[in-house]
């Protein structure tokens, strides 16, 4: 991975909506098998998304955000009421 990356852009699959963020450096990377993000996957898939790996490879960069493209097309939610993760999805 390239030491001087600055901006990383995290675009959705269709295009129309995208987040810009300050450090495209990838502080930390895994593969995750946990229920929270199958059952995260699973309900994108169920909504018209890709369909999702068994194990997902995870990528985590500073969240400082610096432009945000389509935001009309994004929401926030959680899986589950007591959730601890909020997630963003574009529809």
């Amino acid at each position: 991975m390239d030491d001087n990356i600055k901006e990383a852009v995290i675009e959705c699959k269709c295009g129309s909506s995208a987040l810009t963020v300050a450090d495209g450096k990838v502080v930390l990377y895994f593969q995750c098998g946990c229920d929270d993000c199958r059952q995260a996957l699973q309900w994108g898939h169920m909504k018209g998304g890709v369909e999702p790996d068994p194990l997902p490879q995870l990528y985590y960069m500073r969240s400082d955000i610096v432009d945000v493209k389509g935001k009309d097309y994004m929401k926030a939610f959680k899986i589950r009421e007591d959730g601890r993760s909020t997630r963003i999805s574009c529809y």
